[in-house]
């Protein structure tokens, strides 16, 4: 038996109704619908099977159900799942707006709180023909006179969508979403913060509390400096090859620099296997130190990391904790370094919504009094020559401004505050509106969403 949500007048969620009582009856209830895009701007539209229960033979957007939960996470996640049903591919989905509507279909009453949600797509459209008995792609200014003209060729709910003005600004807008790449063949783990990548080398290295976390020696800054020649003839041109790299927003090293000097944190999203060398590239002069997964460390590239500045995160032992957390805080108290983290805990190649952040570099930085700087990765399709070589797209890091910690709040809720601050800035950072993006701010063991594909590693 398929049910709906119940909504009270308020439009909060109640309890659970058998779905064609709830149209026979009328009652107020949450629904959602999707509106897809191709990259000329056109509109995909379905026609109704004549065999659904209501408005059959209708013209309608991509597709519409009845999400069983009210959380934004879990409605993208059923509507991919019934797009790809109904009309036979998947593609990326956010948040567009919401409305309410109430109208007559037939001997049945729609009484919805609508949910819109948009994605762009080109490819096939396989529709299943018991749902779609057919489909068209069509121009916004061509769809707007055939609803004026015969508007009960479509479904009542379209009608009224077409109306609704950030709707209609959008249908009449090619889309200025940010570029997603929508990659299957990285094995993205369960939880946002897990590593797939295969550390092939694990030298028997201890990161206990009697570890140089920062090493002062003679020794490390002459290998050191060796190694930042090498990196600025080296390193930097292979990285900016290999990832296309656009830097923005450099200014803001030059506008922020008394506060640089006076030490501070940054966090960006974690998406690229050679992005700390394309962060040390857009941030040069400075050289930030880095907290660095305990297996890179002890991996076969561990010499060129501890010497770029990585300092190792220990793990299962509190005093190499406490050490650790004793060295953080030193750098950015006392010796009033950069220390630069990636906030999601892991690195997912090309993977375009922000995870949610944990919230260590953010209690560092409350506990130090000093402010973040946001950076975001974003992605750019790869054109030309390159093409010839990978479809992998092409990397715009974007340098944001210093956000600083609300110190007039407990130590706790000022860095839980900072926390999102600082992850809805890199949603911004990378194009992304942070109400639109599909995870929370904050990592709570936050759990995968599957918003374009349930296969990974393929």
């Amino acid at each position: 038996m398929k049910e709906v949500l119940l909504l009270d007048e308020n439009g909060n969620i109640g309890e659970k109704c058998e779905k064609l009582k709830a149209h026979t009856d009328g009652l107020y209830h949450l629904a959602y619908s999707v509106i897809i895009k191709d990259k000329k701007g056109r509109i995909l539209l379905q026609k109704r099977a004549d065999e659904k229960y209501h408005s059959g033979g209708k013209w309608s957007n991509a597709c519409c159900s009845h999400p069983d939960s009210g959380e934004l996470s879990d409605i993208i996640t059923h509507a991919a799942a019934r797009l790809s049903e109904e009309m036979g591919f998947t593609c990326g989905l956010r948040r567009l707006t919401e409305f309410s509507y109430k109208a007559q279909v037939g001997e049945l009453v729609e009484n919805e709180r609508d949910i819109v949600l948009y994605g762009t797509y080109i490819g096939d459209v396989t529709p299943d023909k018991s749902e779609v008995s057919d489909y068209k792609w069509i121009e916004p200014k061509k769809l707007y006179k055939q609803i004026s003209k015969k508007p009960d060729d479509f479904s009542p709910w379209f009608v009224k969508m077409t109306q609704i003005p950030e709707i209609k600004e959008y249908l009449n807008t090619k889309d200025t979403v940010p570029y997603d790449p929508f990659m299957t063949k990285y094995p993205y783990t369960d939880k946002t913060d897990g590593h797939y990548l295969k550390v092939k080398y694990q030298k028997p290295i201890v990161f206990d509390e009697n570890y140089p976390y920062v090493d002062r020696s003679f020794k490390y800054k002459f290998r050191h400096a060796l190694l930042r020649i090498a990196t600025v003839l080296l390193a930097f041109p292979v990285a900016r090859i290999r990832s296309g790299l656009k830097v923005k927003g450099r200014e803001n090293l030059k506008k922020h620099k008394d506060v640089i000097k006076n030490g501070i944190v940054s966090a960006v999203n974690h998406v690229f296997i050679w992005d700390f060398i394309c962060i040390e590239y857009a941030v040069r002069p400075y050289m930030p130190w880095i907290p660095v997964w305990d297996k890179n460390m002890r991996g076969e590239n561990r010499v060129l990391i501890r010497y770029s500045n990585g300092i190792p995160l220990p793990v299962g032992d509190l005093r190499a904790t406490s050490a650790f957390s004793k060295t953080i805080d030193g750098l950015l108290r006392d010796e009033k370094e950069w220390v630069h983290f990636s906030a999601e805990g892991s690195m997912w190649e090309y993977y375009m919504p922000v995870r949610p952040f944990k919230k260590g570099a953010f209690t560092f930085a409350v506990r130090s009094g000093k402010p973040v700087l946001p950076m975001a990765f974003s992605f750019r399709k790869s054109k030309g020559l390159r093409r010839l070589f990978t479809k992998n797209p092409v990397l715009t890091l974007t340098i944001g401004e210093p956000v600083f910690p609300d110190m007039s709040l407990g130590k706790v809720a000022a860095a839980d505050k900072l926390t999102s601050d600082v992850h809805a800035e890199v949603c911004r950072l990378a194009g992304i509106d942070p109400n639109e993006n599909i995870y929370p701010p904050v990592f709570n063991n936050t759990d995968r969403i599957d918003y374009y594909t349930t296969k990974y590693g393929e």
